[in-house]
C-alpha cells in the first residue's frame, strides 16, 4: 500500500480491520455501492465504530484505501 489513495481488489474477503492491522497506515476505507448511489466507508478506532458502514471486503470488489505517509509497498 502506498502512501495517499490506492485502488484496490479484495482477493479475498476480508474486513477493513485486518486491512489496517496488517498495514496501521490505513486510515479509510471505501467503496462505491451503484445501487444505493452512495459510498460506504470504514474509519479506525472508537469514533470510528460509529461513522464506519463498510464491515466486509467481498472478494472481487473494487475499494479505496486511504494511507498516511509510510505504508508497505
Amino acid at each position: 500500500i502506498f502512501p495517499k489513495w490506492n485502488l484496490l481488489a479484495a482477493q479475498e474477503e476480508t474486513t477493513p480491520e485486518q486491512i489496517a492491522g496488517e498495514d496501521p497506515c490505513v486510515t479509510s476505507v471505501w467503496r462505491w455501492d451503484s445501487q444505493a448511489q452512495q459510498w460506504n466507508g470504514w474509519f479506525p478506532g472508537e469514533a470510528g465504530v460509529l461513522a464506519s458502514d463498510l464491515h466486509t471486503l467481498a472478494v472481487g470488489e473494487a475499494y479505496w484505501l486511504y494511507c498516511d505517509e509510510g505504508g508497505t509497498p
